[in-house]
């Protein structure tokens, strides 16, 4: 895996988009970029599933329904993905 080059003089909002276009899918859209810092997602390993937080996640439109958790608050939405079982 090469690493990438980081030229600081390109905002984030420039970094993303840069990102998306090398990937080349042409699935991949970016509907936002917050201009203040802030914590978009975080994630947390456990023996039988991952979670993964987004703080504004009640803000976010979710017509297929994938956030599956609601953690206390009411800006909270999760993302939790089990492990398989066999």
């Amino acid at each position: 895996m090469k690493k990438r080059d980081i030229n600081q003089s390109k905002s984030p909002s420039q970094l993303i988009t840069k990102r998306i276009a090398e990937l080349g899918d042409p699935k991949i859209t970016e509907e936002r970029k917050w201009r203040k810092p802030t914590i978009v997602c975080t994630g947390e390993s456990y023996k039988n599933h991952v979670r993964f937080t987004f703080p504004k996640g009640a803000s976010i439109r979710d017509p297929d329904g994938i956030f599956n958790s609601n953690p206390e608050g009411n800006s909270w939405r999760a993302i939790v993905l089990h492990r398989a079982t066999r």
